[in-house]
């Protein structure tokens, strides 16, 4: 499918984040609002500002305002996000009672239940499956959705849940890259010298990066300060099959790609210790023979417990 996003690769989080700062007013209220550090808000609107050419706030008398650009920019924003959530909107109201409504991030989506998701209509033979897509879990509506795949129980903790994957994160590059570059690719110290690819989690939940990889083999490992943060974890992916540098992934979301070859993994894999996504489902689905054929197969395809 074409990209209908071709002039903002890699912006849609960052142009959440300006539309945030622009109604809130401060970066600080947008920073509270979206969970996320006051910095991160700061970094977001400069990457913008970086890719357009032009300033989106200025400061005027000790307070940061937005500039007619920013507020164009922000207006199209809402505008976007109004008409996308009356869609779903509209699709919700259109649910029958032979549809189950799978709500999942964009990356987990793309890198996980779409390589699988012919199976998963085979496993529910006449049912019509929704998936809604979305990074802002803290925004959705449970009670429109039957099953959630999420990093973060607390967005509706009344609802049962089994956890889906353990949070093993590998780094990966493609075949081309690791035969350009396998010199520096041949040990974990070297690695610190590759090209690597970095991940904005702003709402992924995401509890490893590079320096904390890097920290598990007591390796000392510094973010440059002018790194560039892809701000979905497809973007990421994708930059490291084309052979930009190395990604760190979740093993789990990318055992497709290496399986296929597009992707190979050149280093250890690291545990974090947690659980990197949970399937949360209605409370009603013990009453329902849909809804468990399809917990059935995520348990099954996921090797949950």
């Amino acid at each position: 499918m074409d990209k209908i996003f071709k002039n903002v690769p890699g912006s849609l989080n960052s142009l959440l984040v300006l539309e945030a700062a622009v109604r809130r007013g401060t970066f600080t209220a947008a920073a509270q609002e979206l969970a996320i550090s006051q910095p991160s808000v700061s970094r977001h609107i400069s990457v913008l500002e970086g890719r357009l050419g032009q300033h989106l706030f200025v400061r005027e008398n000790n307070q940061l305002r937005p500039t007619k650009s920013g507020l164009h920019l922000a207006g199209a924003v809402a505008l976007g996000m109004g008409h996308l959530e009356n869609a779903w909107a509209d699709l919700l109201q259109k649910k029958s009672k032979e549809e189950i409504v799978i709500a999942c991030s964009f990356g987990f989506s793309e890198l996980w239940l779409m390589p699988r998701f012919r199976t998963l209509r085979t496993a529910v033979d006449g049912t019509t499956i929704k998936i809604a897509t979305t990074d802002r879990m803290e925004s959705l509506n449970f009670d429109e959705v039957d099953i959630a795949v999420v990093w973060d129980t607390s967005f509706s903790p009344d609802r049962p849940c089994i956890p889906l994957f353990d949070e093993v994160i590998v780094p990966v590059c493609s075949p081309e890259y690791l035969e350009n570059n396998r010199d520096v690719l041949k040990s974990v110290e070297s690695l610190a010298h590759a090209d690597l690819l970095y991940f904005d989690p702003l709402t992924s939940g995401a509890r490893m990066n590079w320096e904390k990889w890097f920290s598990h083999f007591d390796v000392a490992f510094s973010e440059p300060a002018d790194a560039y943060y892809f701000d979905a974890l497809p973007f990421v992916t994708d930059a490291a099959r084309n052979g930009e540098g190395v990604a760190l992934a979740w093993e789990n979301l990318v055992t497709h790609s290496i399986e296929k070859g597009d992707l190979i993994a050149v280093g250890p894999p690291v545990r974090s210790g947690g659980t990197s996504y949970f399937l949360q489902y209605r409370n009603s689905a013990l009453k329902d023979p849909k809804l468990q054929q399809v917990i059935q197969w995520f348990k099954e395809t996921a090797d949950a417990p």
